[in-house]
């Protein structure tokens, strides 16, 4: 089993790959900060986990370690930095993107931009059995505002970005039907 390592200087090169990863979240995986929603994650999804408060957090650690992930004791400093919240929670972890059948039921998203709304409505879908696809105009699903306001749900719910203009053609050719609503009254 592998060994925590302490990091407590924000400049450390491990630091500003975190700081690169959160900010810029990459297909592999993404930033899920809070107690409640990383003990919700299987071990073996967590690739690195970050925790301020080593003896708290044991059992979430030595589970991570075993599953062969990483783990980082991080002084609250650079638990802010690599946050970037003024909230800063005590644990986070980065997140391989979940592996979820497509359901039968989806929202289709076009120029949604605010990451906060994204993540609401990823929670939404969620609770009732539905996937989210984000047109590829849209916010970042998997950037830490999104995932915050997804509430962890991120997890357990299919998100995927794809081109609109192909994937409806596609999905009324495989016989679904796609409903669409406008804010616009002139729509």
């Amino acid at each position: 089993m592998n060994s925590m390592i302490e990091i407590v200087s924000r400049s450390n090169p491990k630091v500003k790959d975190f700081c690169r990863r959160a900010k810029n979240s990459c297909k592999e995986d993404f930033l899920l900060e809070g107690r409640l929603f990383v003990k919700d994650v299987a071990p073996e999804a967590i690739t690195d986990l970050l925790l301020t408060d080593r003896e708290k957090d044991r059992a979430v650690a030595e589970a991570v370690l075993s599953a062969g992930g990483t783990v980082s004791v991080v002084s609250s400093a650079v638990m802010e930095k690599i946050c970037g919240t003024d909230s800063v929670q005590q644990i986070a972890a980065f997140v391989r993107k979940p592996e979820i059948k497509r359901p039968d039921r989806l929202i289709l998203l076009d120029r949604l931009q605010d990451p906060g709304n994204a993540g609401t409505i990823i929670r939404s879908a969620s609770a009732f059995g539905f996937g989210v696809i984000f047109g590829s105009d849209c916010v970042n699903p998997y950037g830490s505002k999104a995932v915050r306001s997804s509430a962890g749900t991120i997890c357990s719910c299919y998100v995927e970005k794809s081109d609109l203009a192909s994937f409806i053609p596609a999905l009324h050719s495989s016989g679904w039907s796609v409903f669409s609503a406008e804010a616009d009254r002139t729509a």
